[in-house]
């Protein structure tokens, strides 16, 4: 359950760049086909360790889905703020 969390971490860390990058619709895009073979990862994973692996990935796009309800409300410290779960 923690490699979702991290997963998490890093997908709202990251994706800020991203988005600006390639735009909102394009990003979500690309988003759902990881999620997509995440849980096709975790559904046919042979071993522990796969399936941990598919937790991360998921993890990931879950904190990129974040992004959509910062944005415009919220500037890059109070995301990192948030996705780290840290209070000032």
């Amino acid at each position: 359950m923690s490699m979702f969390a991290v997963g998490g971490l890093f997908g709202g860390l990251g994706s800020g760049p991203v988005v600006s990058a390639l735009g909102l619709r394009v990003s979500f895009a690309i988003n759902n086909v990881i999620l997509i073979a995440a849980a096709l990862m975790m559904a046919l994973a042979p071993s522990i360790q796969l399936f941990t692996a598919g937790r991360f990935v998921v993890g990931v796009g879950s904190g990129v889905t974040t992004v959509r309800h910062t944005r415009g409300r919220a500037n890059n410290r109070e995301r990192e703020c948030v996705c780290a779960c840290v209070c000032e």
